[in-house]
């Protein structure tokens, strides 16, 4: 169950925040690491608003740090072979 809300958080998220930083030419290693602490927080928040500790933050911040730093490693990895 926690993919579908990955996948959610990844789809509103984290699609949008890319599209626009590549646009703007600003795809970087910690453009993709603050948006994945603000992501991961957001996603923290929304599915239990009331119910979260400081600490569960702290932890779904640090997941979508992982998973931004991922993703543009990844990114800059193909982009440098297609170039």
């Amino acid at each position: 169950m926690s993919y579908v809300f990955a996948g959610i958080a990844t789809l509103v998220g984290g699609l949008p925040a890319y599209l626009y930083f590549r646009r703007v030419g600003l795809v970087t290693w910690w453009s993709a690491i603050i948006l994945g602490l603000l992501i991961g927080s957001v996603a923290a928040w929304v599915t239990a608003p009331t119910s979260r500790s400081l600490g569960e933050f702290f932890v779904f911040g640090l997941l979508g740090i992982a998973s931004a730093a991922g993703f543009w490693l990844v990114w800059k990895l193909g982009e440098r072979r297609v170039a």
